[in-house]
């Protein structure tokens, strides 16, 4: 099992909802994935710093790339969103990865 992030994650879709660590079982790799899944009811979204956020629908992951510009290129990784500012509509994209200041406002 790998190790899993210690960041706060909001999804992209409902950016109220905090995103709860999960682990799942990647049957064609045989191993155990750490996610981050939405908390809000029926939300399908989950985030993975490889793959940044993406659905599962029925068991199938539905993965898109990060939109453009939403990773970082210093670490290969896909921005995620630990901050919203309601009365902006602002959200923070931030790099997973500990100690990279790479970080975007949309």
């Amino acid at each position: 099992m790998g190790t899993q992030l210690q960041i706060h994650v909001l999804c992209d879709r409902h950016p109220s909802a905090t995103m709860d660590a999960v682990v799942v079982e990647d049957r064609k790799q045989e191993a155990m994935i750490d996610l981050h899944a939405c908390n809000s009811p029926g939300c399908v979204r989950h985030y993975h710093q490889d793959g940044g956020y993406f659905d599962v629908v029925n068991g199938k992951l539905l993965v898109a790339p990060p939109p453009g510009g939403l990773a970082c290129a210093e670490h290969d990784t896909a921005l995620y969103i630990p901050s919203y500012e309601p009365q902006t509509n602002k959200q923070l994209w931030c790099c997973p990865t500990d100690g990279c200041s790479t970080e975007k406002t949309l």
